[in-house]
């Protein structure tokens, strides 16, 4: 009888190990191309590089903190942020830059309170939303790979959930102050 339970609970035992080890990895998927483009503002760090700055680096990001919020930043800021308290524990910028937006690192909330950075909770029912039905509910669409978004009436957390969802999906996200809205354009 003792071998039969121990085979009865030999599948289970192994399915809850696959479980956990599949829940470990990040399933956010950012292009790497996109986080080298990206990661090339610390090239700044080099003494024969006067300034540079990435075209991408003005581009909102998306973080996970260690409260279990979220945080919208900029790349230069989160470049500070790596110099200030992440540089002794990943070799270059580019390494921890590919963990924390794929989050499989959580910023320390006190590290990123002096920068301008939106913290919000994911909204569940904008996270189970496909970007296709975010596309058509919640952004203006100006042409194939470019869409505005307004967030007037919006909640904070609503708000920064679409735009999270469709970072998430390959989209980058700006800020134009002037016209008060985000543009989401498609990363190719």
């Amino acid at each position: 009888m003792k071998s039969t339970v121990k085979f009865k609970f030999k599948p289970a035992f192994l399915s809850i190990v696959f479980i956990l080890i599949s829940c470990s990895k990040s399933e956010i998927h950012i292009n790497d191309k996109l986080i080298r483009e990206i990661s090339i503002i610390d090239n700044g760090n080099n003494d024969s590089v006067i300034s540079y700055i990435a075209e991408k680096a003005t581009n909102l990001l998306y973080l996970k903190l260690d409260n279990n919020k979220m945080i919208s930043i900029n790349a230069l800021e989160l470049q500070d942020i790596y110099s200030s308290y992440y540089k002794n524990n990943y070799k270059t910028f580019y390494n921890f830059l590919n963990k924390a937006l794929k989050q499989e690192v959580s910023l320390k909330t006190n590290q990123v309170q002096k920068y301008e950075v939106i913290m919000f909770s994911l909204d569940n029912n904008i996270i189970q939303t496909s970007a296709n039905q975010i596309e058509k509910k919640y952004l203006k669409k100006i042409n194939n790979e470019t869409f505005y978004f307004y967030p007037k009436d919006i909640d904070l957390n609503q708000n920064q959930t679409i735009l999270y969802k469709m970072f998430i999906n390959n989209y980058l996200i700006s800020f134009d102050d002037y016209g008060g809205k985000y543009i989401i354009t498609k990363y190719k």
